[in-house]
């Protein structure tokens, strides 16, 4: 057959295969093969035909230099893999794995072999000084760009591209980015054909952004093309580009996506977002969403600190985080564990760190993080509670010191046998610096 469609991944699951075989199911007359980045190792496609290749294109004449840039940037060199694979092709269609076509695509093979046909892309425009890669673009009298998650191109114009990014580090041009070199390039030839995408389907949801899981319905309408699209790692993604929030809203792409999944590949992560918000009331509505859609059994224990009004002794000129000493102090309750300090007193005698909670509770629970580095100087440490903030109850003191880790994974957790209150002051019983990372209180 004349005709090539590529699929290209740098990483091969379950998902990966789900998106490939569906590609190789909506055309008959071309052959198939799985064009695999291999820089990071090889990828075990199983029975499906692989072409594999690396970063390292000197075998054909490009400079090792370029290709630091890596092959997000150089999105043209597995053309030339291909070309080199199969000479006797008259074209190569590339399909990168983040694809979802829903359409007939031996329409298109057989229209770009018939007509000679040599660039089909997506919003094939002029690139004007607001684009990014704008001046990669310098080699060229005519600055083009456009998306290619989906390229259809003749050998020709492959080899044509090969030969002008030869040419370009010959004279030491700018290297250009490949959905502006690429457009750019075959502009220069003699009598390009080239079409837009969109003659041959409705780009659907087809963006650099805005990623939707695969089997959501928005991206399974007939007759169009979708991009991107992900698998069981459509969360990070979707949260990568989408605000926590969205998770709220049934008809968000975030929500209408996770209807596909098993919540153990997205509920970690989404409650972990919900949780650095700082916001008690949005970790209550998160709970009864969870509990709604049936992602979890039981409700989440609530921080009660989460938030919530702090004070603090003093603020380090130097070193607080804010000059304000309450915002200071709320560093410690913002949900954001990590290895650092959320705020930081000044040098003193017996610095103290104070929450009011939200609300009085019975309170079961407190977990210190601690800042990993000098951890030692929360050593000794004391923990107070009080209903009134007037009357105080200490529920933990170490005069002998403790040392206790936080993000690490040990945080110091002091149990109270369910005492009302308010209020939970930490302290030092020594001349000292405090600062920790987050406090918590719980009710369970």
């Amino acid at each position: 057959m004349s005709v090539i469609v590529a699929f290209r991944t740098h990483t091969w699951n379950d998902d990966i295969k789900k998106i490939a075989l569906r590609i190789k199911n909506t055309f008959t007359k071309a052959v198939f093969v799985i064009i695999a980045d291999e820089t990071n190792g090889p990828l075990d496609t199983g029975k499906i035909s692989k072409v594999r290749h690396t970063a390292d294109f000197t075998h054909l004449g490009l400079p090792a230099s370029k290709t630091e840039k890596g092959l997000w940037f150089n999105g043209d060199y597995p053309l030339y893999a291909l070309r080199q694979s199969f000479p006797e092709a008259t074209h190569i269609i590339m399909i990168e794995n983040d694809v979802q076509i829903n359409f007939d695509l031996d329409i298109v093979i057989d229209y770009i072999t018939k007509n000679n046909v040599d660039l089909v892309a997506h919003e094939i425009v002029d690139a004007d000084k607001t684009w990014g890669f704008y001046n990669s673009l310098e080699y060229f009298e005519q600055r083009k760009k456009c998306l290619i998650p989906f390229i259809a191109i003749s050998s020709r114009a492959i080899d044509h591209l090969l030969q002008t990014r030869i040419k370009m580090y010959e004279a030491n041009k700018v290297w250009a980015y490949c959905e502006g070199f690429i457009p750019s390039a075959i502009y220069q030839m003699q009598n390009p054909e080239i079409y837009e995408l969109n003659f041959f389907c409705r780009p659907h949801n087809y963006n650099f952004s805005n990623c939707y899981h695969y089997d959501d319905p928005r991206v399974n309408v007939p007759n169009t093309i979708s991009h991107p699209i992900r698998g069981n790692n459509f969360p990070e993604r979707c949260l990568s580009e989408q605000p926590i929030s969205s998770v709220f809203f049934k008809n968000s792409i975030l929500r209408v996506g996770l209807k596909n999944l098993d919540p153990k590949y997205f509920y970690d992560l989404v409650y972990s977002k919900i949780l650095k918000t700082g916001n008690i009331n949005t970790v209550k509505q998160f709970n009864d969403l969870a509990l709604q859609e049936g992602w979890i059994m039981r409700p989440e224990a609530i921080n009660w600190a989460l938030g919530a009004d702090a004070e603090q002794s003093s603020i380090s000129a130097q070193f607080s985080r804010h000059k304000n000493i309450s915002q200071d102090a709320k560093g410690a309750v913002s949900g954001n564990i990590n290895a650092d300090y959320s705020f930081h007193t000044e040098y003193e005698e017996k610095p103290w760190w104070k929450v009011k909670l939200h609300q009085t509770i019975y309170i079961r629970h407190i977990i210190i993080y601690n800042r990993l580095q000098l951890a030692e100087r929360a050593s000794r440490i004391k923990v107070e509670i009080s209903e009134n903030n007037d009357d105080w109850l200490t529920v933990a003191e170490y005069p002998d010191g403790i040392l206790f880790g936080g993000a690490d994974k040990n945080p110091l957790v002091i149990k109270v046998n369910a005492v009302l209150a308010q209020y939970v002051r930490i302290s030092l019983l020594d001349r000292n610096i405090l600062h920790l990372n987050q406090v918590e209180v719980y009710d369970q």
